[in-house]
């Protein structure tokens, strides 16, 4: 859940090996609570607001990473992400381990695990999204369901369903990232 006034970042800039982002000129969307927002919540790019660079995801492969910052000034760019909250990679291969990130790739970002707290669809396709099979538990639970590729219907042409109702969140800590 969020309080009025909390928000979290959205970028498509890569994640560095050192936990930094990339910052060259990728999209980097702001969202902030204007009341109070129910754990299980769903949000749409339309609840955001384009902060910096340019709104597009790369037809070869990106990534879409959910972070919070504490840094004031820099709040609406992407220099300092204070924590990650989640993530998803559409690059063949999924997460990248050693190299140097591009536009269309990333290392998995820090404190996040692939199949937890993040999920790489490990071939590329241009579209995907959560076939909504698990839209009740604790936020572990869905946190899991959400972050296991085998729940996603991906195409590379065509755009699958969005879920559009939100989710049930049970039990204590309710912050499904």
């Amino acid at each position: 859940s969020m309080a009025s006034g909390e928000y979290f970042m959205v970028t498509e800039n890569a994640v560095e090996s050192d936990g930094s982002l990339r910052g060259i000129g990728e999209g980097v969307w702001s969202y902030t609570a204007t009341g109070a927002v129910a754990a299980g919540t769903v949000l749409t790019l339309a609840d955001f607001t384009l902060q910096s660079g340019s709104s597009g995801l790369s037809g070869s492969g990106d990534q879409i990473i959910a972070y919070y910052t504490t840094d004031a000034a820099n709040s609406q760019t992407t220099s300092s992400p204070s924590t990650y909250l989640c993530a998803l990679d559409t690059k063949s291969g999924g997460w990248i381990t050693s190299g140097s990130t591009s536009t269309t790739n990333s290392y998995l970002p820090t404190g996040l695990t692939d199949g937890t707290t993040a999920v790489s669809f490990g071939t590329h396709s241009d579209n995907g999204a959560y076939d909504g099979s698990t839209m009740s538990g604790s936020a572990s639970d869905l946190r899991a369901a959400i972050n296991n590729f085998a729940n996603w219907n991906t195409h590379s042409t065509t755009l699958p369903a969005f879920i559009t109702t939100g989710f049930s969140v049970t039990g204590s800590g309710g912050a499904a990232g």
